[in-house]
């Protein structure tokens, strides 16, 4: 396998599993949200590996306020508001899985999710 080592990062709230190939270079996994902007149609991403989908203001309050569920229908929560098909909800969690800890993904995410 070309991956030397694997460190989960915690950064500004998001969830980054990386991994270093043995020629150096890093591959971003997991899922994580950002912010784009302020006014627009979508305001807010959620990351899953090289892929972003769009979420609307409304599902990003919607998570808000479900934030302080157990992480396992929180990530249900998370997956039904955000995955909007079943290509999408299949992407969630095989990224999840890429990842690492789901349980410790999805509690970061609570917390970022609190803070957007």
């Amino acid at each position: 396998s070309p991956i030397a080592r694997q460190a989960l990062v915690f950064s500004a709230g998001t969830v980054y599993n990386i991994l270093h190939s043995q020629e150096g270079t890093s591959f971003v996994k997991g899922l994580r949200f950002e912010r784009i902007g302020t006014g627009r149609h979508y305001n807010v991403v959620l990351h899953m590996g090289s892929t972003y989908v769009p979420v609307t203001d409304e599902t990003v309050e919607d998570l808000r306020a479900q934030s302080l569920l157990p992480t396992d229908r929180f990530l249900d929560l998370l997956i039904e508001k955000v995955g909007c098909n079943a290509y999408l909800k299949d992407l969630i969690r095989a990224e999840l899985k890429k990842g690492g800890d789901t349980n410790t993904q999805m509690t970061v995410l609570q917390g970022v999710i609190r803070t957007l």
